[in-house]
């Protein structure tokens, strides 16, 4: 189901129907191959402010530049968030994946969060995936 918002159309999956473009969200460069052993879980954390949010997650894995986006949505006592591919059908693809770290601002106050993530819809991964959840005082 394709989802319109003011800001254009967005392909998100029906537990995220509904869910918020996150504006502040930033990306940070590839920091290793997905395809390293030894790396591990991705980790993300919370704090908070009086009015909103900072999550962190990383690493996470996505084809290498390849740019993502963050959707946020109140669900399961918290928020959840997406973060997917900013074009889920690309035309070519990358041969590789990379991992990256992830920051953003949410614009509401919560104590826990989870942090999803779905790859494009060529890459086989297209359901929501729970990397790491956070919660205050973790």
């Amino acid at each position: 189901m394709l989802l319109v918002l003011a800001f254009g159309c967005f392909d998100l999956p029906p537990d995220f129907e509904g869910a918020h473009l996150i504006p502040d969200f930033h990306q940070a460069e590839c920091s290793e191959s997905a395809y390293d052993t030894g790396v591990g879980e991705p980790v993300a954390t919370l704090a908070q402010n009086d009015s909103e949010s900072s999550v962190a997650v990383g690493p996470v894995g996505f084809r290498c530049a390849q740019d993502v986006q963050g959707f946020w949505i109140e669900a399961n006592d918290g928020l959840s968030v997406l973060v997917q591919p900013i074009d889920m059908n690309p035309a070519a693809v990358a041969g590789c994946d990379c991992l990256y770290d992830l920051t953003m601002t949410l614009p509401s106050v919560t104590d826990r969060v989870e942090v999803w993530t779905r790859g494009d819809n060529q890459s086989g991964r297209s359901e929501p995936t729970l990397e790491a959840t956070a919660a205050l005082g973790d």
